[in-house]
């Protein structure tokens, strides 16, 4: 799947704590939506961080 190259870097990030293995599914599938409208075919490193930096962090 295309989608393996950008999959390292939220494991990684839950490892800093920064976003737990729970919430990895949807801050990969809001990397694919912000992908999708940057006109992009696959996620890369910069949609996964924007994904990441769209996280509500006062529910922690």
């Amino acid at each position: 799947m295309k989608a393996e190259r950008c999959r390292p870097r939220v494991p990684a990030s839950a490892k800093q704590r920064q976003i737990s293995l729970v919430r990895y599914p949807r801050a990969l599938a809001v990397a694919w939506t912000v992908s999708d409208l940057a006109g992009l075919g696959m996620p890369g490193p910069e949609q996964v961080v924007t994904a990441l930096g769209f996280r509500d962090r006062s529910f922690q």
